[in-house]
């Protein structure tokens, strides 16, 4: 049975802002400027990226965060040395600001204007767009592929890969070539040249004296016999 792939969309601040679900967008989610949302559509991840426990707040590592309140319910963990007011979020302006783990508030994008605003729409854009095209074409062939090739690929009780089997291509056979004249791989037409030297002879042997060959070779694809001529034999007189 296939499994839906979910991702999340994201604004600058890190609100989860919707769903894709198999390259579509399925759910849209908005917030009041403090957090508050009418209907989390059952999104596990919401305001800040993060999610409510069974007290209904948002839980962000230090504190937990009341958005109807607008505030932390508990105070700063370094008391006024976060500000005068210690159950504030995020400077009490979080359209510019946020505090990840509900102890250290920082600025975010947002705070460089209309240029901000811009670079956070093409951030999202290439987002939706990469996670489209991962969902889309990447998860999906793989989970194709895992269909057509691995339907019944377990063990011990877990499903795994098999390398998908390319179909080997079969070369015709070569032809079977009627014998060369003379036949392939015979030496003949050897001279003995002592007027220049060749293969270094008249270091190694303090002659110029060597010999040279002809031989007959064949295609095995076009059965075209050939002759090489003045193949280099070796240095002095060629043996008997």
């Amino acid at each position: 049975m296939a499994t839906n792939q979910v991702a999340y969309l994201y604004d600058g601040i890190g609100n989860v802002i919707g769903t894709v679900e198999n390259g579509s967008i399925t759910k849209q989610l908005s917030y009041s400027p403090f957090g508050e949302i009418t209907d989390d559509q059952g999104v596990l991840f919401l305001f800040n990226s993060k999610s409510k426990d069974s007290s209904g707040l948002y839980y962000f590592g230090h504190r937990h965060y009341e958005s109807d309140l607008m505030q932390w319910i508990t105070r700063d963990v370094i008391l006024e040395a976060g500000g005068v007011n210690l159950y504030s979020f995020a400077f009490n302006n979080p359209l510019s600001n946020t505090d990840i783990r509900g102890a250290e508030p920082c600025t975010t994008l947002i705070t460089l204007g209309v240029a901000g605003i811009i670079l956070e729409q093409i951030i999202l854009a290439i987002t939706v767009t990469l996670i489209i095209y991962l969902v889309t074409v990447i998860f999906s062939d793989t989970f194709q592929d895992y269909i057509e090739h691995c339907s019944k690929c377990v063990k011990d009780g877990v499903p795994y890969a098999v390398p998908r089997v390319e179909t080997e291509t079969i070369s015709k056979p070569r032809p079977i070539c009627p014998p060369c004249n003379p036949p392939v791989g015979t030496m003949y037409g050897i001279t003995v040249h002592s007027d220049h030297d060749h293969g270094n002879c008249l270091t190694t042997t303090g002659s110029m004296t060597h010999w040279h060959y002809k031989v007959q070779h064949q295609n095995p694809e076009t059965c075209e016999c050939f002759e090489e001529k003045h193949a280099f034999g070796g240095c002095g007189q060629p043996s008997q």
